[in-house]
């Protein structure tokens, strides 16, 4: 897919309340809540690692591999703060 592919893409709106929402939902293990917020901001990924890559690096990097390896950071990461969710492991921080 080319650049200019990427870019006549249609660019859904983002609802900050809505993607919000969704957040929380994925904090606690809502897996259909991650799923849409991953469907929202990969093409915005994607997008973003077309601006950003050097064109040489372009040509062996694949932008929507750079979109899916995020993801899967934010995916580790939303597991990780699962732990803190959890109210056994929340009151055992308390104290």
């Amino acid at each position: 897919m080319t650049s200019d592919d990427m870019e006549s893409r249609s660019n859904p709106q983002i609802d900050i309340s809505r993607l919000s929402l969704l957040i929380d939902l994925a904090k606690e293990n809502d897996d259909e809540a991650f799923s849409a917020i991953c469907g929202k901001i990969q093409p915005y990924l994607e997008r973003m690692a077309i601006k950003k890559l050097d064109p040489a690096l372009r040509q062996k990097l694949n932008p929507s591999d750079i979109a899916q390896q995020t993801i899967t950071r934010m995916l580790q990461g939303f597991k990780a703060s699962r732990i803190f969710v959890d109210p056994h492991h929340q009151s055992f921080m308390a104290g």
